[in-house]
């Protein structure tokens, strides 16, 4: 009777530590949960990806290259915070990410500017004053057409074949007089009361693309000589490689909150 009673107790007590340690993880997650929720709202507060109106920035964002022809599984997100619990929350496969940060002159590059670089790295130079933010874009999006689907009806498509063989100036001469790439831009602000992506409306602030080519990363910026280097990289670590640039781009200036960094994914939100 007393070794029955024993077992029943023993049974009880295994039974209430899995419960304890049940509702423990059940609490961690709630708090990391609450944690991803905080980060977002911060971005929120500080303007998120920089859209005008009443939308977030990564949505008039998304309008504005789904109007150019960029298959619509594929979207910009923000990144909430680069610590790793974080960037889980990220959707992948990531195909690009691009880091807004406050521009200043003289900075040496934190990685090598290579003049010579592969053939299949599009690169384009920048020449319009101001046109940082449709620079990076059209180096995150013509940098992955092999894992993206562009409509053969709408202009991004044009746009790479007449410009794939040229050169980083010929190209940016190009998307000077480029009308299309900003209609797309002026289409998608029509819909509802927000404004244009203000990408390009941060005249202190400074627009680079991060992406994958051939297993090498590259921060592709067109006010530098060439694509800028920073060692191997592949699909699944792509995403923390280029957070580790980011974060260096941060350490630079580590009182300055005007950083944002977006990651262009299969998937959304």
């Amino acid at each position: 009777m007393e070794e029955k009673e024993a077992k029943k107790k023993e049974k009880e007590k295994k039974k209430k530590k899995k419960h304890e340690k049940e509702e423990k993880e059940k609490k961690k997650k709630e708090e990391k949960e609450e944690e991803g929720e905080g980060e977002k709202e911060k971005k929120k507060k500080k303007g998120g990806g920089g859209g005008g109106g009443g939308e977030r920035g990564e949505e008039v964002l998304n309008k504005y290259v789904h109007n150019l022809g960029m298959d619509e599984h594929w979207n910009f997100v923000d990144v909430y915070g680069l610590d790793t619990e974080l960037l889980a929350m990220v959707p992948r496969p990531v195909a690009a990410v691009m880091l807004l940060f406050p521009s200043s002159k003289g900075l040496e590059p934190l990685g090598e500017v290579q003049t010579d670089y592969p053939k299949d790295l599009f690169y384009t130079k920048q020449t319009i004053g101001n046109a940082c933010g449709t620079v990076a874009i059209v180096h995150a999006l013509a940098n992955n057409q092999k894992q993206i689907t562009f409509d053969e009806s709408k202009h991004f498509k044009t746009f790479l074949e007449m410009t794939q063989a040229m050169n980083a100036e010929d190209k940016a001469k190009y998307l000077e007089k480029d009308e299309q790439m900003g209609a797309a831009h002026e289409d998608c602000a029509q819909e509802g009361d927000t404004q244009a992506p203000s990408v390009d409306e941060h005249v202190k602030s400074h627009f680079v693309t991060f992406v994958n080519c051939n297993g090498n990363l590259y921060e592709l910026d067109g006010r530098k000589d060439g694509p800028v280097f920073h060692g191997q990289t592949n699909a699944d670590s792509f995403l923390e490689d280029a957070v580790d640039v980011v974060k260096k781009f941060i350490a630079r200036d580590p009182d300055n909150v005007n950083f944002n960094v977006m990651a262009l994914v299969h998937g959304s939100e």
